[in-house]
């Protein structure tokens, strides 16, 4: 067997194509997903990545034969057909187990759970709610949410377009009497006028910090249809106070009213990521009456969360050494099961040498990549999505030096081949 020194440009190619496809397609995926556990996200994400990646082998070979299944095997394109199915299912299981292993260790031990002092709701009222929100839903919501809290806890409410408007300052809600004439005034409330989210945001901010205590300060659930800009670094710092304490963060939970394809989607998930809440998409093509308790159910995904393997966490353990070295073992597992795949997909295990050793070490370069840039870079920063971008990068990316049986190669005949690192 003589070993080429060129690499498979065709298969080069594919693999970059294969990593941008995973990670634009991959966020789009994570937001579609978002109220599914974090669990089936995980799973979900890698065998997808699994699918693009087995398609990029499977279409570099035909355009261009590289010789990877060993002579006399079955051919490729049924060792394909038979063993996809099989490494899918398999990528999905990884992703369960995976992330279940990261969420036991992060959460055991840690009694240190939000109690909440209260809730801010910041709601959208600006023009473009009246076509995406005719009945009003969001305000029945709203008189909904404030029948359900307690006396005795913090609330305030927001409602903005492009200016904010405080129809109650965040501090204890005391009586019935203030319950009752607060739902009286939203009753009136009318959509109009353009979108400044990031103005509200700082407003209620400012409010919660007000109060004495900085001890679990309280939760902003914010609704919006728009996409509106925002100061990534300001909204970080004002969000999260003293990084190093989670408990004087000020999480907000992001709920998109509209079509997922907008762009105000990917940047409410976005103020979710950067926040530490948590994210709900509620498309318009569903909404009926059930969607009246969103907010409830907005406070409740942020006290039952987990922390997300493809994430940054900011709750409790998120300073943990234990939780940043499993989140890099844990990647490091996912870049190195896709290079068993490949060596057991293409039935070929003379690739066990050339190319999984050197798997290993890019799995868990990536790995530790993925943790500074979400752990240990400017902490007001939001660089989840780069991140990703960065291990999406790193498990699709295929150097494959070919090898082949001689210089003779006759028709009709698989030649074995190899994958690979870099030939030098």
């Amino acid at each position: 067997m003589t070993k080429k020194s060129t690499l498979n440009i065709l298969l080069l190619l594919f693999s970059l194509v294969a990593a941008v496809v995973v990670f634009f397609a991959g966020e789009g995926l994570l937001r579609l997903l978002s109220s599914m556990p974090f669990i089936l996200q995980c799973a979900i994400y890698l065998a997808f990545v699994m699918v693009i990646l087995f398609a990029a082998i499977f279409l570099s070979e035909k355009i261009s034969t590289g010789y990877y299944i060993p002579r006399g095997r079955i051919s490729f394109s049924s060792t394909c057909a038979k063993a996809a199915p099989w490494f899918i299912a398999a990528a999905f299981a990884v992703g369960l187990i995976t992330q279940l292993i990261y969420g036991v260790i992060v959460t055991t031990g840690t009694r240190d759970t939000p109690n909440f002092r209260g809730t801010l709701v910041v709601s959208d009222i600006s023009g473009s709610m009246s076509w995406n929100d005719p009945q009003y839903i969001s305000v029945d919501a709203m008189v909904e949410y404030i029948e359900a809290v307690p006396l005795g806890e913090y609330f305030g409410l927001i409602i903005y377009n492009h200016v904010s408007i405080t129809l109650r300052e965040y501090s204890i809600l005391e009586t019935d009497e203030e319950r009752y004439e607060l739902i009286e005034e939203v009753r009136q409330i009318h959509y109009n006028g353009g979108t400044n989210t990031y103005a509200a945001l700082m407003d209620a901010f400012a409010q919660i910090r007000n109060i004495p205590e900085d001890d679990w300060p309280g939760l902003i659930l914010l609704l919006s249809d728009g996409d509106a800009p925002m100061n990534w670094n300001s909204l970080a710092y004002a969000s999260r106070g003293d990084r190093s304490n989670h408990r004087n963060a000020i999480p907000v939970s992001a709920i998109f009213f509209g079509d997922p394809n907008h762009s105000g989607a990917d940047k409410m998930l976005r103020v979710a990521e950067t926040t530490g809440g948590a994210f709900s998409l509620l498309e318009l093509s569903a909404v009926d009456d059930g969607f009246e308790d969103l907010f409830s159910r907005a406070r409740a995904d942020f006290e039952h969360r987990r922390p997300h393997l493809l994430m940054e966490y900011f709750g409790p353990g998120s300073n943990s050494v234990l939780r940043i070295i499993s989140q890099i073992l844990l990647l490091a597992v996912w870049g190195i099961f896709i290079g068993v795949a490949v060596v057991v997909f293409l039935n070929n295990m003379r690739l066990k040498t050339a190319f999984l050793l050197p798997r290993v070490i890019v799995s868990l370069l990536a790995a530790v990549a993925f943790a500074f840039v979400v752990n240990i870079t400017n902490p007001y920063l939001d660089f989840g999505f780069v991140a990703r971008g960065i291990f999406a990068l790193a498990i699709c990316l295929l150097y494959l030096p070919t090898y082949s049986w001689g210089e003779n190669i006759r028709e009709g005949h698989n030649p074995a081949a190899s994958i690979g690192g870099v030939v030098r």
